[in-house]
């Protein structure tokens, strides 16, 4: 019972990272900075844009804030 418990959730949750993480790398590779796609008949847009920082913009100065950034 506890094995269930903990299983379907990551059954959900891994699928939709997975998504995710395809979603934005295809979009990096196939994108150029500004481009915009219309998905299922203008349902929601996909605008390609970066951010510099973490959430909301906030960013730790230079090379060693984008490297602690990356290792947390």
């Amino acid at each position: 019972m506890q094995k269930k418990r903990f299983l379907i959730p990551l059954l959900i949750i891994f699928p939709i990272i997975a998504l995710d993480q395809f979603v934005k790398i295809w979009i990096k590779n196939h994108l150029y900075l500004g481009e915009e796609i219309n998905v299922f008949r203008n349902l929601f847009i996909i605008h390609f844009t970066e951010n510099n920082g973490f959430a909301f913009g906030y960013e730790l100065g230079g090379r060693s804030g984008k490297i602690i950034l990356t290792s947390s």
